[in-house]
């Protein structure tokens, strides 16, 4: 047997066993990310003191459906005020 067939069959053979390893793995289930829904606009954000505007925002990942809510959702980054719901500019 030539080298080339017996790297071959090695190769072969370590790529059967990782899929078998890998089908034999329990699921992990996906993590559920927030839903991001569109800013109306209509409501004031953060605190207005002193007559200065604080506004304390977060970046994370949620789940934006442009389609419509039926379609699969696509993973984006998206702001959303400290502990609040992610927003992304209405249109």
């Amino acid at each position: 047997m030539s080298a080339l067939s017996v790297a071959a069959a090695v190769t072969f053979v370590f790529l059967g066993s990782a899929r078998a390893q890998e089908s034999a793995r329990p699921a992990t289930p996906q993590a559920t990310l927030p839903r991001i829904e569109a800013n109306s606009n209509l409501a004031s954000a953060g605190q207005l003191r002193d007559g200065a505007l604080t506004i304390r925002l977060e970046i994370r990942e949620g789940d934006w459906y442009p389609e419509a809510d039926t379609a699969p959702p696509v993973v984006v980054q998206a702001f959303g005020e400290e502990g609040q719901t992610l927003q992304i500019p209405a249109r």
